[in-house]
């Protein structure tokens, strides 16, 4: 049985695929294992990064509860304080009101006994006024004289 060319082809490739498979085979596996290698410590990272980010939305979740917290303490002791402010506001504003009474009482009092003052003083000059004006109208210079000599004789009877 004779080959023709084609056949001679035929079993040459065949050859050359079996020479060949055997080094092949080793690179391909060699690639594949190496691959699956790769592969399966991609995947063990991957899940350590996925623990990791798991252990990280966690603390992010606790942090935003401890967050939420505080600001919810933060304005309770704000609504506190403001009400302490307020009240405190309150007294200070009636303090300064009874101050402001007492200051303006006082005032009055004040304002009340210089006008009676004033008043006794004006009825005092008036009633002098008078009285210099009547003894000037009444006061004759022999009324004068004798009015003079007795008051003269008094002083004397006195020393």
């Amino acid at each position: 049985m004779e080959l023709d060319v084609g056949g001679w082809v035929l079993v040459s490739f065949f050859i050359f695929v079996g020479a060949a498979a055997k080094p092949l085979k080793k690179v391909i596996l060699e690639a594949l294992r190496s691959k699956s290698s790769q592969i399966s410590k991609d995947l063990t990272e991957a899940e350590a990064l996925k623990v990791e980010a798991a252990l990280l939305l966690e603390k992010a979740k606790q942090r935003e509860i401890e967050a939420r917290q505080e600001a919810s303490d933060i304005l309770e002791h704000a609504d506190k304080e403001a009400v302490r402010i307020r009240e405190q506001a309150m007294s200070d504003i009636a303090f300064f009101v009874k101050n402001q009474n007492t200051h303006l009482e006082d005032r009055l009092k004040q304002l009340e006994l210089n006008a009676v003052k004033e008043i006794h003083d004006h009825m005092i000059k008036i009633a002098v006024e008078t009285a210099h004006d009547v003894v000037k109208k009444t006061l004759t210079p022999e009324v004068d004289e004798t009015f003079t000599a007795h008051e003269i004789k008094k002083v004397k009877h006195l020393t």
